[in-house]
This record gives C-alpha cells, structure tokens and sequence, in this order.
C-alpha cells in the first residue's frame, strides 16, 4: 500500500481504536470481513448489526462513532506533537512477536521506543502489597538482568512492577511499561519519576489511546 493510503487507513484505525467495546479481536474480524478500516466506517448500521461476532450495541457504537470522525482526525494529526507514536499491525516496527498470539493487538500508541526483539527479554510482573523483600528482590535481579543487557517489560504498577523498572532505569538499561491506560497519563502519579526515567531508555506502550 502507497504511504498516502496507509496514512488514511490509519485515521480509520484510530477512528476504531476509540470505540467503547471495539479491542483486538473484534477490529480484526471487521477487518477481515470488509478488507479495510475506511470500508468498516463505511458500512451501514443494518449490515453491522447482522455481523454474528459483534454483540450487545457494539454497531449501534460504532455507526454513532461515525460522527466523530473529523474530532478523532484532529486527534490523530495531533499526536506527533504530543510524542506518541500509532502503530498499526503489519507495519515494519509492530513487534513481530505480538503476530503469534490470538488477540494480537491491531494499533499500538508508543512514546519512546518499542523493545529492541534481537536483545534477551524478561517480563515481570507481581503484586501491589508486595513485601519489602519482594520490593528488594525485583529490584536487586531487575538491576543484575540490566547490567548484563536484558531489557525488561512491566506495568508501572505499584509493587513488584515498579521495582522492576527502577532496578532497570537505575543502570541505565532499557525498561518498558505496558500499560492499561493511555501512554499519555502516569498511573500511579507516584510513578512519574519513574515513568520519565524509562522515556529516557525504552518506552511505554498502550492499546489505549491518549486521555
């Protein structure tokens, strides 16, 4: 696809990817059934309505949506301005790792940077309430894992999750938060040192789009 009809494909993802109830499995089954997100946009309510993988007022949503659709421009073409990346999937930079699952996430808003797939990797995740020592701990092999080039992925939660990432960005290694709300917004506030400091050396990723 010419770069010109990309772009324009990826206003209408954006269009998508803001739709209450519209994530990973349901965008691709639309996709695959209509052959393009501007054709998803396009399609009348009555033919949304008798697709059996939408439910509830899924295309009741999704024809409302429609008339948001010069607000969801505007926010499109403003996020460059605000450093925040949408990837779409089957771009060069989605993550190949991520074509392997079944709800392969269809867009991706990135600040920073993507993991680098050719370094070793390690997820951590854990509790909230964590013990003190659980806190050390994480942070003491995120620290070691760093300093011997393993990049690490977490969630910017408290706890266990935060650990990981100061034990990482405290070496200077690459960390990377995943997160379950937009990559605009740092949640916990408390983690806002920290979500700056992994800005500096990896990145924070997000299906869910800025605000």
């Amino acid at each position: 696809m010419e770069k010109k009809g990309m772009e324009k494909e990826k206003l209408y993802l954006y269009w998508l990817s803001r739709i209450d109830g519209i994530g990973a499995v349901k965008s691709k089954k639309l996709l695959e059934y209509t052959g393009s997100f501007e054709a998803i946009y396009n399609m009348k309510k009555q033919d949304l309505e008798q697709l059996p993988f939408l439910r509830g007022d899924d295309a009741e949503r999704i024809d409302n949506e429609k008339l948001c659709l010069k607000q969801r421009q505007i926010e499109y073409g403003e996020l460059a301005g605000k450093k925040i990346r949408f990837i779409m999937a089957g771009e060069p930079e989605y993550p190949h790792r991520l074509e392997n699952i079944y709800d392969m996430p269809m867009w991706l808003f990135v600040k920073g940077r993507l993991p680098d797939e050719y370094r070793p990797t390690v997820a951590v995740v854990g509790a909230r309430s964590c013990t003190s020592y659980g806190r050390q701990v994480a942070e003491y092999l995120c620290r070691v894992l760093a300093e011997n080039g393993v990049q690490t992925i977490s969630g910017l939660a408290r706890g266990i999750d935060g650990a990981a990432h100061r034990g990482t960005v405290n070496t200077q290694g690459a960390s990377y938060a995943v997160l379950g709300s937009g990559v605009d917004y740092c949640y916990p506030r408390e983690n806002l040192s920290l979500y700056n400091a992994i800005l500096e050396t990896g990145g924070v990723i997000s299906e869910y789009g800025p605000g």
